[in-house]
């Protein structure tokens, strides 16, 4: 470092000190000061997150607690049971959403995220994603305002992940509405002046606490949390709005949020493409199709999980399938040869052989070398299919199973062997 600093003498021509310092020293004690500084603010955010995960995964385990024991004390009081199912369904689903958020967030920051586009209606959309809603504005007492154009409008887009945007955005204002608070969700059509429609735009607004000026610059960062105390600690994991950035970058749109601060509510504003030309809405149909009929099936069921083989036998002897059960892979293999069944359903992960193992082996073996394969895993990247499809399984289900995605692929699965006998 250089300083200098002119020295004025009477009478006498004036001079300059230079100094000059070597403050290698003192640079690198600062860089390690900074980084430090930034550890410790990455620390103190990580803490936050367990504490913050751990109290979330918590919340739905409380009830389900009390609601099995519910059902062990009900002595066949039908409504008792009734309830109990509704709460363990609502609890798990809500636990399947945090992980599922988690999971999410990771794929699209190493890039695995795959978008399904397809022509796809609004009202169609913005109606699955209220209905997902619907349990959490009704025990909150919130009044729902929904406003569509008029017209019917067609987007492209990934109809599981734009839904997912959607819910998000409206379970952000449920939990951040007090009790008997209003939320709109208003969707416009707008287009440059004389020119056709090309942009759609969401805005979901509410009377909720608002955001404060300093959080509202970071909202969307990931683990970012307005106000992670006690008396906050409805503000979840902090990964929600990242994720919704995320899936509509990906759609090539944008979201912005404005808040007037703490008390104020907030408004968040999806904006995606539209394609003029696609206009009105040729897009996936309002009708609901009806629950495919299910053909009864010969199904083997191979799990080291107990609890988890015994409710899913249980769950597709209820549907009418004949089914057998196997606790490991070789056992899987020997039940299969000697049961014949139509569909093996293997975890992956069972210990000894493991379901990989068990599907090849079953593949090589003449008498079940055409058995539908079906993959049960923890696991659900990319590469996870994959490896599936390539130690020869037909289709790969990621748990905790979609009942109802299970359903549909057992009906085209009896179908298309009714066909074949």
């Amino acid at each position: 470092m250089l300083n200098t600093t002119a020295i004025a003498r009477a009478g006498r021509p004036s001079l300059v000190l230079l100094a000059v310092s070597d403050v290698t020293d003192a640079r690198q004690a600062e860089t390690l000061r900074i980084d430090a500084e930034t550890l410790r603010l990455v620390d103190k955010r990580k803490d936050e997150f367990l504490g913050i995960l751990a109290h979330e995964l918590r919340n739905p385990l409380a009830p389900m607690r009390f609601a099995l024991e519910i059902m062990r004390r009900a002595d066949g009081n039908i409504d008792q049971m009734t309830r109990a199912r509704q709460v363990l369904d609502r609890q798990v689903t809500h636990m399947v959403r945090i992980v599922d958020d988690l999971l999410d967030v990771s794929r699209i920051t190493q890039g695995k995220v795959d978008l399904r586009k397809e022509r796809l209606d609004l009202a169609t959309l913005v109606n699955a994603a209220v209905e997902l809603c619907r349990p959490g504005i009704a025990s909150s007492r919130h009044t729902l305002t929904v406003s569509l154009p008029d017209e019917a409008v067609t987007l492209e887009g990934d109809a599981v992940r734009l839904t997912q945007v959607l819910v998000n955005l409206l379970n952000n204002a449920i939990k951040f509405t007090p009790t008997a608070g209003h939320i709109w969700l208003i969707a416009e059509t707008v287009g440059e002046q004389n020119q056709e429609p090309n942009q759609l735009r969401i805005r979901i607004r509410d009377t909720g606490v608002g955001i404060r000026r300093d959080v509202l610059p970071k909202i969307f960062d990931m683990f970012m949390q307005g106000d992670v105390s006690l008396e906050r600690s409805r503000a979840g994991l902090g990964v929600g709005l990242t994720l919704v950035r995320s899936l509509v970058a990906l759609h090539g749109g944008t979201v912005d949020v404005h808040s007037d601060g703490e008390n104020s509510g907030s408004e968040f504003v999806v904006s995606l493409p539209l394609d003029p030309h696609a206009q009105p809405g040729r897009g996936a149909s309002d009708a609901v199709a009806d629950a495919p009929a299910v053909k009864p099936l010969r199904i083997l069921v191979a799990d080291d999980s107990d609890d988890g083989r015994e409710m899913l036998v249980y769950l597709l002897a209820a549907e009418g399938h004949t089914v057998a059960q196997a606790p490991d892979g070789e056992t899987a293999v020997e039940t299969a040869c000697t049961f014949r069944p139509d569909v093996v359903i293997l975890d992956v992960g069972m210990p000894g052989m493991n379901g990989y193992t068990a599907a090849e082996t079953l593949r090589k073996r003449s008498e079940t070398s055409s058995v539908v394969l079906v993959a049960l895993s923890g696991l659900g990247q990319r590469e996870d299919k994959a490896r599936a499809a390539q130690a020869g399984f037909d289709r790969h289900f990621t748990k905790p199973v979609d009942v109802n995605a299970l359903r549909t692929f057992l009906a085209a699965t009896g179908d298309a062997i009714a066909i074949d006998r």
